[in-house]
C-alpha cells in the first residue's frame, strides 16, 4: 500500500503528460485539418462559381455562334439573289445588245434607202419637166419623208436603248461589287464563327477539366473530412483515457489490497517458515564461529609461573 501511495502520483503524472502530449499532437492535427477544409471549402466554392461564369460563358457563346449562322444563311440568300440579279441582267444585257444592233442595222437599211430615194429624185428632177415626173417627185418627197421619220424614230429608240444599256451595265457593276462585299462580309462571319466555336470549345475543355478538379477537390476533402472525424474519436478516446488514469490506479490499488488480504495466510505461513530457517542459520553460524573460537584458544601456550604469580601493577 505505501508503495502505491509513493509511485502513483508519479506514475500518474507520466501518464497524463504522454496522454496531454498525444492529445496535443491530435488537436494540433485537427486544426490543421480544420484550417485545410476551410481552405477547400473556399476552393470550392470558386470553382463552383467559375464553373456558372464558364457556364454563362458558353450559352452566350453558343446563342453568338446561332446568331453567326443566322447572320451568314442571310448573306448566303442575299448573294444569291444578287446573283439571281446579275443573271437577269445579262440576260436584258444580252437583249439590248442585240436591240441597238437590230436598230442600228435597221438605221443603215434606211440610210441606204434614203441615199435610193434621193438620187432617184434628183434624177427625176434633171429630167424634162412633166405632169408625169412631178407626181414621181411628189412621191419620192413622201416616201422620204416619210423613211426620215422612220430614221429619226429609229435613231431615238438607238439612243434610249444605249442609255438604258449604259445604266443597266452600271447598275450592273455595282450589283456585283456589292455580291463582293457581300462575299467578304460572309467570309468575315464565317471565319468569326470558326473563331467562336474554338474558343467555345477550348472553354468548354477547361470547364471539364475544372469540374474533374473539383470533384477529385471535393473527393478529397470527403476523405479529410473522414479522416479529421477519426481523429476527433481518438482524441475522445484519450480524453476518456486520460480521466481515467487515477481512477485506474485507485482500483488497481484496491485490487492488490484486497488480493493481499485474500492472501494474508499463505504469506504469513511463509514468512514465519523464512523467519525460523534465518533464526536456525544464524544459531548454526553462531555455534560455528564459537568452536572454532575455541580451538583457537586451545592452541595458544601458557604463561610461565612467574609470570603469572607477578602482580599486575595498577
Amino acid at each position: 500500500s505505501r508503495q502505491f501511495v509513493e509511485q502513483t502520483p508519479g506514475r500518474v503524472k507520466d501518464i497524463v503528460a504522454g496522454v496531454d502530449s498525444g492529445l496535443g499532437s491530435l488537436r494540433a492535427a485537427d486544426a490543421k485539418m480544420t484550417a485545410s477544409l476551410k481552405e477547400m471549402d473556399a476552393s470550392l466554392a470558386k470553382m463552383a462559381t467559375s464553373l456558372k461564369e464558364m457556364d454563362a460563358n458558353l450559352a452566350t457563346m453558343a446563342s453568338g455562334i446561332r446568331d453567326l449562322d443566322a447572320k451568314a444563311a442571310q448573306l448566303r440568300r442575299a448573294r444569291a439573289q444578287q446573283a439571281q440579279g446579275i443573271a437577269g441582267m445579262d440576260r436584258g444585257i444580252a437583249g439590248m445588245r442585240t436591240g441597238v444592233a437590230g436598230l442600228r442595222k435597221a438605221i443603215t437599211g434606211m440610210d441606204a434607202g434614203l441615199a435610193q430615194q434621193q438620187a432617184a429624185r434628183a434624177r427625176l428632177a434633171a429630167a424634162p419637166a412633166s405632169p408625169q415626173v412631178q407626181g414621181q417627185i411628189a412621191g419620192l418627197d413622201a416616201a422620204i419623208a416619210k423613211l426620215t421619220g422612220e430614221r429619226k424614230a429609229a435613231s431615238a429608240q438607238l439612243n434610249a436603248l444605249q442609255k438604258k444599256l449604259t445604266s443597266t451595265q452600271a447598275a450592273r457593276a455595282k450589283l456585283v461589287a456589292a455580291r463582293a462585299q457581300l462575299g467578304k462580309a460572309l467570309d468575315g462571319v464565317t471565319q468569326g464563327r470558326a473563331k467562336l466555336a474554338s474558343g467555345r470549345a477550348e472553354l468548354s475543355k477547361a470547364r471539364a477539366k475544372l469540374a474533374s478538379g473539383r470533384a477529385e477537390l471535393a473527393s478529397g476533402r470527403g476523405e479529410l473530412d473522414a479522416a479529421r472525424a477519426d481523429l476527433r474519436v481518438t482524441t475522445g478516446q484519450l480524453v476518456e483515457l486520460k480521466d481515467a488514469v487515477p481512477g485506474a490506479f485507485a482500483t488497481a490499488e484496491k485490487n492488490y489490497l484486497a488480493e493481499i488480504d485474500a492472501r494474508r495466510p499463505q504469506v504469513e505461513a511463509a514468512l514465519q517458515t523464512t523467519l525460523n530457517e534465518g533464526f536456525r542459520g544464524l544459531y548454526l553460524f553462531y555455534a560455528g564461529a564459537c568452536a572454532l573460537a575455541l580451538l583457537a584458544l586451545a592452541a595458544v601456550p601458557a604463561p610461565p609461573a612467574r609470570e603469572r604469580q607477578e602482580p599486575v601493577e595498577a
